[in-house]
């Protein structure tokens, strides 16, 4: 959750004062990592760490920036030694175990997410790292039982509900997708994403003019995503409204030019006009782009 006001101004003094101890870089670097500052997050962390070398929450905040900045690996060692000087604290395990996720070691985070439970079972965030691992592990019904363990521990949580909405796409149970992100979007109504992958649920239920509301939503909230128009195209193939999906498919095309799937969807709606001439340039491009 963000801070409010007045802890954003905290957190502002915070990363604005010099601290005189590890515990003072320590509170300096969270502030620097919620603010979004994680270079500078790591340096008053490496601060804390030159004062305090055996500080497990020095080396947590270090990984937290890590992660943050993409440097997974780095990360990874960063938590392995805050769980080294600290092994019961049950989130480190859990940071681990996305910073794992994010490299597709999804066994490694499976295991780091059972650690994770065995010192607190009733901690949401470990479910639903461990119902992401099944389902990426393909043990797709094992993972629905963790998220949904996880939603019943934490029901305000978006980022579980959007895992819980990927592993019933997997399970086709897509009118069971379109309510949970409907229900996402009761807790996060600007969720482009939610809006994205209600569409998705309902292109899969053939409900085509629906599907098209809800891209034209997410358009709306994120209008620099090439994903929604060429989804909002597909919709209105399926609609056959095919002048109308190219040029979805031509902002789609601005936005992300090497892409070329969009390319491919293109032609779709080319060669339902006829306009074959045009079809050949498309996927000629999509063929120099590798997608053919």
């Amino acid at each position: 959750m963000l801070p409010d006001e007045e802890g954003r101004e905290l957190m502002r003094d915070l990363s604005n004062s010099t601290p005189k101890d590890a515990a003072g870089y320590i509170e300096r670097g969270e502030a620097f990592n919620i603010e979004g500052q994680h270079e500078e997050a790591l340096e008053a962390f490496e601060q804390a760490l030159k004062l305090d070398p055996q500080s497990a929450p020095a080396f947590a905040g270090q990984g937290h920036a890590l992660s943050s900045l993409l440097r997974y690996e780095e990360a990874l060692k960063a938590y392995e030694r805050s769980i080294k000087l600290d092994p019961n604290d049950a989130p480190i395990y859990v940071y681990k175990g996305v910073a794992l996720l994010n490299l597709e070691r999804y066994k490694e985070a499976l295991a780091d997410a059972d650690r994770a439970l065995m010192i607190d079972p009733d901690l949401a965030v470990a479910h639903t790292v461990r119902g992401s691992a099944l389902v990426y592990l393909d043990r797709v019904e094992d993972g629905l039982v963790s998220l949904e363990r996880a939603v019943t521990l934490d029901p305000d949580d978006v980022i579980t509900y959007i895992g819980k909405a990927a592993a019933l796409t997997t399970l086709e149970r897509h009118e069971e997708v379109v309510a949970t992100y409907d229900h996402v979007l009761l807790l996060d109504p600007e969720s482009a994403r939610a809006y994205v992958g209600k569409g998705d649920a309902l292109m899969n239920l053939e409900r085509h003019a629906e599907a098209l509301a809800a891209y034209e939503e997410a358009i709306t909230l994120d209008p620099k995503d090439a994903e929604s128009y060429t989804r909002k195209g597909d919709a209105l193939r399926e609609l056959n409204r095919d002048e109308e999906a190219l040029s979805a498919y031509d902002q789609a095309i601005e936005l992300d030019p090497t892409n070329g799937m969009i390319y491919i969807a293109k032609g779709l709606s080319l060669s339902n006009l006829q306009r074959f001439d045009e079809l050949a340039a498309v996927w000629q491009k999509a063929l120099e782009l590798g997608f053919m």
